[in-house]
C-alpha cells in the first residue's frame, strides 16, 4: 500500500469520525461542558504526543514499524467508543486513539 492511499484512507476516516463525535457523546447522555473537554483533547495531546513519535521514529529509524503499529492500534481501539458509556470512560478511549492516531 502506497503511502498516498495510506494518507487518503486516513483523512477519509478522520473526516468521518471528528464532525459525528459530539453528536455521538450528546447522545450517549454526556453533558455539553464534558463534550467539549473531550473534543479538546485532540489537539491538546497532538501538540505534545506528534513530536515525541518523530523523535522515537527518527532516533530509531522505526517510521515503517510506527505507521503500522499505530495503525494497527487505532484500528483496533476504535470500536471501544461503543463500549464506553461515562465521562471517564470516552476519556480514557479518547486519550489513547489520540495517542496511536497522532503519528499518521
Amino acid at each position: 500500500m502506497t503511502f498516498k492511499s495510506i494518507f487518503f484512507l486516513f483523512y477519509s476516516s478522520l473526516a468521518t469520525y471528528i464532525p459525528f463525535l459530539a453528536l455521538y457523546l450528546k447522545r450517549a447522555g454526556i453533558p455539553g461542558t464534558e463534550i467539549g473537554f473531550i473534543m479538546a483533547i485532540r489537539p491538546a495531546l497532538m501538540i505534545i504526543i506528534t513530536p515525541l513519535w518523530g523523535m522515537l521514529a527518527d532516533m530509531k529509524n522505526w517510521h515503517r514499524q510506527i505507521l503500522a503499529f499505530c495503525s494497527l492500534g487505532s484500528a483496533l481501539l476504535a470500536p471501544f467508543y461503543i463500549f464506553s458509556s461515562t465521562f471517564w470512560a470516552f476519556i480514557v478511549v479518547q486519550v489513547f486513539f489520540i495517542i496511536l492516531r497522532s503519528p499518521l
